[in-house]
């Protein structure tokens, strides 16, 4: 009995550190793509849309202001 709590115990804590790693994955992931951006218009539609391509041909025509 002692020993299956044990390996519960063991358990959770991998799961967590899974979680933590994903979450850590995801936050430096989407602070890469928005580094990304090289002005305004691009950094408002990434957060809007999330599509750096897309967003490029956008901004393409007016780099200071996001329609």
């Amino acid at each position: 009995m002692r020993r299956s709590v044990k390996y519960m115990g063991i358990l959770a804590a991998v799961l967590l550190c899974l979680v933590i790693l994903v979450l850590a994955w995801s936050f430096h992931a989407d602070q890469q793509r928005f580094d990304a951006a090289k002005n305004y218009c691009e950094r408002a539609c990434i957060q809007d849309s999330g599509g750096l391509d897309q967003c490029r041909e956008i901004c393409v025509h007016h780099p200071d202001r996001y329609p």
